[in-house]
């Protein structure tokens, strides 16, 4: 019998649903982000869906495979897809 934890390889799509990140530099925000690229580097599928006025980017850099969409600029996707 193996006392190994069940594991499942297969990548997983995440999302967090937050009002807004574009320029903003809190804790909340920081911790968000770092928490989505630290998922993608497991490799894992990460999208960010905000609903903010501005169509600016997020304060802090998304990795490599973190999508941010904002609902309310739907054309205004950032961040690098898989």
């Amino acid at each position: 019998m193996s006392t190994e934890p069940d594991f499942d390889p297969a990548p997983k799509k995440v999302c967090f649903i937050t009002h807004q990140i574009a320029g903003r530099s809190g804790g909340a925000e920081r911790v968000l982000i770092e928490t989505a690229n630290a998922i993608s580097a497991r490799g894992h599928w990460v999208e960010i869906l905000t609903y903010e006025r501005s169509g600016n980017p997020p304060f802090f850099p998304l990795d490599f495979g973190v999508t941010h969409t904002n609902l309310r600029h739907p054309d205004a996707v950032r961040g690098k897809s898989r």
